[in-house]
Formats: structure tokens, sequence, C-alpha cells
């Protein structure tokens, strides 16, 4: 490690202390890059690029607190639209290596993006490099545009990302390598995402803000002819009545801000997920909407994540554990499913492929704090061979005493 990226550090460690342990960080200047974390579980930085002709781009890396999570780069041009098949390279000037890909899905804000791992030589590359170039060809027009930007202050980014989200010393950070990291969370290892969906158009104010958080986001704009199929303009159907289940198998038929922590902070696999398992939407109240979205492909266990909507702001709910097992709240529940007649939300997870052994919970809602509570907790850890339904196992817990 270089004495100047040491002397960076540690004044990190003494500038972002505070913000660390409020799990906050303001927007800081960092040479030519900007970073921000909204608490610690997302991070944000990005610089400005600009053509020859005047044209403006951000180049944005986003990260989240997950173990393992990879480094989103984002591109984002200003004038000219992104549509599907447009190809981007994002290259470092001096260094023979480029990023490449094809635009897949434009997110909100003209976007799209790459996932890269943080031991990637296109890490290691915007990190050593001090220019960097975007080519972008936008294949309506037959146009290739080239933006120039700077990559002093890049490191400096990644490594204030590494400070607040824990990671100095950790296996898992993208500038301080150290130890094994401490794996823990939702306990499953799940397939990467393929991309992000969108963040707000202004990045100082509205970019890279945390999916869980209870946050404002830009109107969608109103759905046309042209748009009404996009995701983001989908609407939950209110026909169906209070309380009744409908399936969803089409990801584009659910709103971005719920797909969002799917990709973002759980590295979903959405794209194969809902069509397989359908997402299941529930209308609770008056323009009270929750989803239950299935989050990785499994033979038995599926986790699924749930997003609750209420007077179109919508936020990631998370679970308590049993009392008896760790007491931690996490955000996926193994083979969710919403019981209409009671209210609630149940979950099961088999211990043995026979079928024979688990754990079986029931899941309470308290509307008014709009959070779910631990109501029954049945478990069977005997895998003896005897078949049974998990909703039949031994009580082990029913939300009396602690």
């Amino acid at each position: 490690m270089t004495t100047i990226l040491k002397l960076v550090l540690a004044a990190f460690c003494v500038v972002l202390a505070p913000a660390a342990n409020a799990q906050v960080m303001d927007w800081q200047d960092m040479r030519d890059w900007s970073v921000m974390c909204r608490d610690n579980r997302y991070c944000i930085a990005f610089t400005s690029g600009e053509s020859k002709d005047g044209d403006k781009l951000s180049l944005k890396l986003e990260r989240s607190n997950k173990e393992r999570s990879k480094v989103f780069v984002t591109v984002n041009p200003k004038e000219q639209p992104l549509t599907l098949g447009d190809t981007v390279a994002v290259s470092v000037v001096g260094h023979e290596y480029t990023l490449q890909g094809e635009v897949d899905k434009v997110y909100k804000g003209n976007e799209m993006a790459f996932a890269v791992e943080t031991r990637s030589e296109t890490i290691a590359k915007l990190r050593e490099g001090r220019f960097g170039q975007v080519d972008v060809t936008f294949q309506k027009s037959g146009r290739t545009i080239r933006y120039d930007l700077s990559l002093q202050g890049v490191a400096s980014v990644l490594a204030a990302m590494d400070v607040v989200q824990g990671r100095m010393d950790r296996e898992d950070a993208a500038i301080i390598h150290g130890g094994e990291a401490a794996f823990v969370g939702s306990g499953y290892d799940l397939a990467a995402a393929k991309a992000p969906p969108a963040t707000a158009d202004d990045e100082k104010e509205n970019a890279g803000v945390d999916p869980e958080e209870n946050i404002e986001y830009p109107p969608d704009d109103e759905p046309t002819a042209e748009n009404a199929a996009q995701p983001g303009n989908a609407e939950p159907n209110e026909e169906s009545g209070i309380g009744v289940v409908d399936l969803v198998y089409d990801p584009k038929q659910l709103p971005d801000r719920v797909l969002m922590p799917g990709y973002r902070m759980l590295n979903c696999d959405l794209a194969t997920t809902v069509p397989g398992f359908g997402a299941q939407v529930i209308n609770l109240a008056p323009a009270m909407f929750l989803y239950i979205v299935p989050c990785s492909n499994a033979d038995m266990n599926v986790p699924y994540y749930v997003a609750l909507e209420d007077a179109g702001e919508i936020d990631t709910l998370e679970f308590q554990e049993p009392a008896s097992a760790t007491g931690n709240r996490v955000s996926l529940i193994t083979n969710a499913q919403w019981n209409p007649s009671a209210g609630t939300l149940t979950s099961y997870q088999y211990y043995s492929p026979n079928q024979d052994c688990g754990r079986h919970e029931v899941h309470g809602f308290f509307e008014q704090e709009k959070t779910f509570y631990l109501s029954e907790y049945r478990l069977k850890d005997s895998c003896d061979g005897k078949v049974s339904s998990p909703a039949d196992y031994p009580i082990e817990w029913n939300g009396e005493g602690d």
C-alpha cells in the first residue's frame, strides 16, 4: 500500500469514525470523485465525464454491505438515450484492459450497469489509472461517443466504502484486504445479481439511497403506450379484494422499487425465480400492498424477501428469528406463504432432503407499525424418517414469555 493511500486511510479513520458509528456518511468530495453512504448498508460514488462535443456522462460505483457483494459499475449518459442492444466499453488510459458489455436493460434515469467482483481486474485497473474513457455505441443513431473522465480519487472513495461498511482488513474489502471475512446475514449462498435497478436522477440528492429505507423516490413518468409495459409502471391490482393473493410471474409487472432490494441488496436471480415460483401480491388495506418475492432457486427451501407499499412508499421488511435460535432479524425467509384467512405469513425450512425434519414459523403483521412479529415457532430437529407437515411439528414457542 502506498504511503499516500496510508495517509488517506488514516484520515478516514478520524473523519469517518463518527459517520461509521452512526452508520451514515454524507457526501464527501475526494479529488474528482464524490462518495456517500445512506447508512452502512449502501454506498455510492460517482464522477462526471464529458465528450469532445460537450455531452455529459456519470460513472458510478455502488455497493451494498452484504458480504461478498459485488460492485455495480453504472454508466449514465445525460443527453443520449440508451436502448437495448447499445454497447458500452469502460477503459483505463494507459492500460490494455476494457470492460465491455451490451445494454440488456435500461433503468430509470437512463442507466445501465455491470456487476464486478472487488478482486476483479476491473477494480484493479480503475485504481491504477489516472484517466478513464467510456465509449457508448448508440444503436439507433449508429454513433459512438467517447466520454473522458478522471480516475483521481477512485481509490479514496472505495476505501471510504470499506471503512463505513466495516470491511477494513477483511477479505471482501475493495482496497484494504486482510483476513477472512465473517460471512453472516441471510444464511444463503445466493446467485450473483445480473444488474441493479434504477437510482434517482440527481446523484447528490437522491442517487445511491439504501433500497431498504423509507425514502422518497421521484414520481414515475406517466404511463404511455410506449412505456406502459416497462418496469416501474406496474400498478397493484385492487380488484381482487382485500387479503386475496395475486400471483405475478413477470418481473416487469412488479414496481422497480420492489425489485431494487432483490437486485442490489440480496443478489437475487429475479429473472428466473419470479417466472418459476411467482411473486405474491396482497392488497392488505386501501393503498397498502404486500409483495412476497422469491429470491433464488432451490429444490426445497426457496428464500423470499418481502416489500410493503403504503400510500406509494415502498420499504423492505425484516423478520425476527426464533428466540431459541439467534434472535437476529433477517431479510430472507424460506417458503413464505400468505395466509389470507389468518392475515399471517407462514414459512418453513426442511433440514433434510427427506423432508422429515425442520422448522415452521408464523409471522403476524402489525399494520400500525408496518412490521412483522414472530407469533409461533415449531421445530423438529430429529430427522427420523417420519414425514409430517411442518405445521404439525412440536411447538417450541408461541409468542408467550421471552
